[in-house]
């Protein structure tokens, strides 16, 4: 602003002089500054007009604590270089309301697309929601500053921390037989709804087995192996309701607290349904948790949702809600950070330093 005032000073100097002493040559001196603070002008608009940004993620999910790689693409409608960009992008975590913002400093060379290539720190976990990029640049000697906003939607996904917890799954839970749409591809059972394999007879099998027209046939004995279907005889409550009203840092500890004690129950071979309150559903959504794939899945969705306003009775909310079906083990865990396994609290995870409350604790299910 100085500059500008001190610019359009110094053509009103000129044209007094010019007046003054009546001279061509002064004359021609302010023209020319006029005619250069026209053009200046007009390609600030006309940038200002053509100005397009774009923003991308390499990576669209990133652990908590490592850089993200960041690419801005800006777009110069101009044939000659811009001058110095300052580009802030907004964004809004999920759960929170509160806008953000990250500064970027570019520099567009002449006509064309130019990508940026930065990397980006300091995120705790959750989803992150890109809504807008406000750009703020200079004409090259600085006299005006215009600035346009673009709105972006991209979103960011930082996983929480997995710490290592102790968890003993008891044979009943592990022979549980119940309702599932997934069957054991090793195994067979005893559900006639879905065949696990067709083999040759064998001494000590069943009449009650055989295949008979497949059997009429092949002009030998053929046996029906029934399938085993993969029941969740465990059930991961996680409660967000009070989150929102707590520091974030609590919110980043429930999350890698639920990661943590997911990723357990996968490498002890014990599937699980992971379950809370949606805010977006208005509802008790369950994912299944029985690989490292599915575990992903389950942090995709649960990073992005919001806290819910009242708290409310997890456990007796998701019997309502998938009536019918049972379990033989809960585990409820809140913005607490109790564990809470069959209505007994073995413990709280140490929002200072989760990993070693974790690494002592031992979940029986």
């Amino acid at each position: 602003m100085l500059r500008l005032l001190g610019y359009l000073l110094g053509m009103a100097g000129t044209l007094y002089l010019a007046a003054i002493y009546s001279s061509h040559g002064i004359v021609l001196v302010f023209v020319i500054e006029l005619v250069f603070f026209l053009a200046d002008l007009s390609l600030l608009f006309y940038r200002w007009k053509r100005l397009g940004i774009r923003l991308e993620f390499p990576l669209p999910a990133a652990e908590r604590g490592q850089e993200v790689p960041l690419e801005l693409v800006v777009d110069n409608p101009g044939r000659f270089p811009a001058a110095r960009e300052t580009v802030y992008l907004k964004y809004k975590r999920s759960g929170s309301r509160r806008t953000e913002k990250l500064k970027l400093h570019v520099f567009t060379g002449k006509k064309g697309s130019v990508r940026f290539s930065n990397k980006i720190s300091g995120f705790c976990s959750g989803s992150y929601y890109f809504e807008k990029a406000v750009a703020v640049w200079c004409d090259p000697l600085g006299l005006l500053r215009l600035q346009k906003s673009i709105s972006l939607h991209e979103r960011l996904d930082i996983m929480p921390e997995i710490y290592s917890v102790g968890v003993t799954v008891s044979e009943p839970v592990r022979n549980f037989m119940g309702e599932s749409d997934v069957y054991d591809s090793i195994h067979s059972g005893e559900d006639a709804s879905e065949i696990f394999q067709l083999r040759e007879f064998r001494e000590g099998d069943k009449l009650k087995d055989i295949h008979w027209k497949l059997s009429a046939k092949e002009d030998e004995w053929i046996v029906r192996e029934n399938g085993k279907p993969i029941a969740c005889a465990v059930v991961l409550l996680i409660d967000f309701a009070e989150a929102k009203k707590k520091h974030q840092e609590k919110r980043d500890v429930l999350l890698s607290l639920a990661a943590s004690i997911s990723f357990a129950l996968v490498e002890n071979k014990c599937p699980h349904y992971a379950a809370w309150f949606s805010t977006a559903e208005q509802d008790i959504v369950r994912i299944r948790v029985d690989s490292e794939e599915r575990l992903n899945l389950f942090l995709m969705n649960i990073l992005g949702e919001a806290a819910a306003v009242e708290k409310r009775d997890l456990k007796q909310a998701y019997k309502e809600r998938y009536q019918g079906e049972n379990y033989l083990a809960d585990i409820c865990i809140d913005d607490s950070l109790q564990v809470v396994v069959k209505g007994e609290t073995i413990g709280t995870c140490d929002g200072r330093d989760p990993e070693k409350s974790l690494e002592e604790m031992v979940l029986r299910v």
